[in-house]
């Protein structure tokens, strides 16, 4: 390393906050176990209790974090799923959130929204170790879990992404693109600003201005576009496209910075 790489790197720690110490830690846990244990707690004093405890990034408040993604009702799973995309700094967080996505708890219908989440959050701590959990989850059969996923890749950027890419696009071109999307959006934000406002891209698959339904396709091949040309740097308008290039460029392919 240059003598100028090594000042660069020593800059970038010294202006990096240290985390805080065990006696904050402790401190925000507690206050967080007296917020949430009041008799007249509501959901949203229960959810803003989540998102302060998350602000004080600490192995001790991730293993507090770590059981509301399991234990608990969904919107406050959810609510943890989301404040531990600040906890990049810790190398555990990517395991707690790879494990409460795999727990048995998580995997009913009912909390497919925490699933979405949980992906969405790895993609923005673009967590290299749980792209095993991603790129199986790009060829899910529940549209609205590959497209979390699709997104996540795109953010994680990752060579290992590129085959369920492309064979998760090979499968939107055929059959399987027709496919009607039941529901709507498991996280969409259903707050409109005025009455005849359309909801954002996301709307249930009935709320389409043609009055068709939502396919598969439609949903999910933006999202695998995206990530395509996220990771590669290329465009092209076909699976059979993608895949010549792929095993053309494979052997010495770089991700471009």
């Amino acid at each position: 390393m240059t003598v100028a790489g090594m000042i660069l790197l020593g800059s970038l720690a010294v202006l990096q906050d240290p985390l805080p110490g065990d006696e904050q830690a402790e401190a925000a846990i507690e206050e967080f176990r007296q917020a949430v244990g009041r008799r007249d707690a509501g959901e949203d004093d229960r959810v803003l209790a989540i998102r302060t405890l998350g602000k004080v990034v600490h192995p001790k408040t991730l293993a507090a974090l770590a059981p509301i993604l399991t234990r608990e009702q969904a919107p406050y799973r959810i609510a943890a799923a989301l404040v531990l995309a600040g906890f990049g700094r810790l190398d555990e967080t990517p395991g707690v959130l790879v494990k409460a996505y795999r727990d048995p708890l998580n995997q009913p219908p009912a909390m497919r929204a925490v699933r979405i989440r949980i992906l969405q959050t790895l993609g923005r701590l673009k967590s290299t170790s749980a792209l095993g959990l991603v790129n199986a989850a790009i060829l899910d059969r529940d549209a609205w879990i590959a497209r979390a996923a699709a997104m996540a890749a795109a953010q994680i950027r990752d060579v290992s992404s590129i085959d369920p890419l492309i064979r998760r696009l090979q499968l939107l071109e055929g059959w399987e693109g027709v496919r009607q999307v039941a529901g709507d959006d498991p996280v969409a934000d259903r707050v409109r600003e005025k009455p005849d406002n359309k909801h954002r891209e996301g709307k249930g698959a009935a709320d389409r201005p043609d009055g068709q339904r939502r396919t598969e396709r439609h949903l999910l091949r933006p999202s695998v576009d995206a990530a395509l040309e996220s990771v590669t740097g290329e465009r092209f308008s076909s699976h059979e496209e993608w895949a010549r290039w792929w095993n053309e460029a494979r052997k010495d392919f770089r991700i471009p910075q």
